[in-house]
């Protein structure tokens, strides 16, 4: 096997070394790890790229090319630097937090500006109110002159004006003489009215969420007096229902002790209410088990119980539920509830996916490699041939024929108008079918200097860059792992 077929490792399996087992387990999250020990369980794990385009671009109509990992929220990039200014101390942290402590005898700031769009809303969190910090706010217009200057975020908003380009926000203390303890502060700007929890500045966020099979938390469900009654709900004193969220086409199926009793399930695409249209009706007479696929646009699963005459004798509610379980897909054995686990891991780029070469994270290894490159080309393509013009990216690349341009479809045909790497191994990207054109060598890259052309190739050798990556948690029994990112990974590891 040769450098070039090894580095093919989009769908490289591993063996993940957990305490109490072993298990690998790989393909598209979800992924299901099964016969896991115990949640202190240590879970080695790979996460590949993904690479989508939604359309076929050109160069009036370019197409975004989307990878795994979405934009964190944050607009403020964050204080690197540190001072002590009217006897107060300000340290910028990695994170981008805020560590501030201090008497002051004066006026103390630290200031950051952020793009801002006109007649638009954003919210402040996390400053305001806190041993008397507190936010200035100024914007400015295009030319730099102040539109509007105000004492800052009210109730942790603005909205900027028709013509505001930027803003700039102080965050201060004024001298009062009272002492701020230690304290470390997260200041965050997003666009919106709510302020979500706080994301460093500049980052892609891969969320990894896991669970357990069974998807009902009896014990703080969501209960409702309703039942399904003939395509409508209605209100009983003997039924007790849970409802929760479900995805439409998917199958689940819902079981519990079969000691007599109805079980019922139903769907409705609104919150549950008395009076309200009912859909999927699914029944089982002996309080066992149903598998039912939720029907299109069901947003709400609703699991009604009613104690009636099939019930055995001093059978109750409790007994009814001690085992109770809804999960996806068909029955399995009873597990317990266990509440989700969320793991948000920041990345400096997405992780990119050309052909058969993926970019990945590697937990065992403490690096993310890099199969694949996203690049911005400049207007410096010299001529080729009458219909090739090439440009060097400076960059060693492979060429795979899958690679993506957001303003050329990729060809490596003279006669048709597309980009594509200008060699098997190269650092040159070749533009074809240049005379389709219709404009001169200076033009077109005048043309690229003015927009946003990138192209997304994959590169002759890997490059990796250490990185420190958070733990996965396990749960006895089963598993579950989902990713959460708008750009589905092409693989996974665990």
């Amino acid at each position: 096997m040769n450098y070039l077929q090894r580095k093919k490792l989009a769908f490289m399996s591993i063996a993940n070394r957990v305490k109490g087992f072993i298990r690998a387990v790989s393909g598209v999250p979800p992924l299901v790890l099964t016969d896991c020990s115990d949640g202190d369980s240590l879970i080695n794990y790979r996460v590949y790229g993904q690479s989508v385009q939604d359309g076929v671009p050109s160069p009036d109509n370019p197409a975004e090319v989307q990878c795994v990992g979405d934009r964190t929220v944050n607009l403020l990039s964050p204080y690197t630097g540190s001072k002590t200014e009217n006897g107060v101390t300000w340290i910028g942290n990695e994170d981008g937090s805020l560590t501030v402590e201090g008497t002051p005898t004066g006026y103390t700031a630290i200031t950051r500006t952020f793009t801002a769009k006109p007649n638009t809303t954003y919210c402040f969190s996390d400053c305001n109110n806190i041993y008397g910090l507190a936010c200035d706010v100024t914007e400015y217009g295009e030319d730099g002159t102040i539109v509007k200057s105000s004492g800052g975020f009210k109730a942790h908003t603005i909205t900027t004006t028709a013509e505001t380009s930027a803003v700039r926000v102080g965050i201060k203390r004024s001298n009062d003489g009272v002492t701020i303890p230690k304290t470390t502060i997260y200041p965050q700007v997003q666009e919106g009215t709510t302020a979500t929890p706080y994301e460093p500045y500049g980052k892609y966020k891969i969320t990894v969420t896991a669970r357990g099979r069974n998807l009902l938390d009896k014990d703080n469900a969501n209960i409702t007096p309703l039942y399904y009654n003939g395509g409508k709900y209605a209100s009983g004193v003997a039924i007790k229902t849970f409802y929760l969220t479900c995805e439409a086409g998917k199958q689940y199926s819902i079981t519990c002790s079969p000691k007599g009793g109805r079980l019922t399930v139903s769907f409705c695409t609104y919150f549950p209410l008395v009076s309200r249209d009912a859909f999927g009706y699914a029944t089982d007479a002996a309080f066992t088990s149903i598998t039912v696929t939720a029907p299109p646009a069901a947003e709400y699963m609703l699991v009604e119980f009613y104690n009636g005459n099939k019930c055995e004798s001093g059978f109750t509610y409790e007994d009814a539920l001690k085992y109770i379980m809804v999960e996806q897909g068909e029955v399995t054995e009873y597990e317990p509830y266990y509440a989700p686990v969320t793991t948000n891991i920041y990345l400096d780029e997405p992780l990119r996916k050309i052909g058969d070469y993926a970019d990945y994270i590697d937990f065992e290894g403490g690096k993310v490699v890099r199969n694949a490159v996203d690049i911005k080309l400049s207007g410096n393509f010299t001529v080729y041939n009458d219909n090739v013009w090439q440009c060097s990216t400076g960059i060693n690349l492979y060429m795979t024929k899958k690679e993506l341009c957001t303003h050329f479809i990729s060809s490596s045909s003279s006669t048709v108008l597309g980009m594509n790497n200008k060699n098997q191994l190269g650092k040159y990207v070749a533009l074809s079918g240049a005379t389709g054109l219709n404009m001169t060598i200076d033009e077109f890259n005048a043309w690229v200097d003015e927009n946003d052309v990138h192209y997304f190739a994959a590169l002759d050798e890997p490059t990796e860059e250490a990185i420190s990556l958070p733990k996965l948690p396990t749960f006895k029994g089963t598993t579950i792992y989902e990713v959460g990112t708008t750009i589905n990974p092409s693989g996974m590891d665990v």
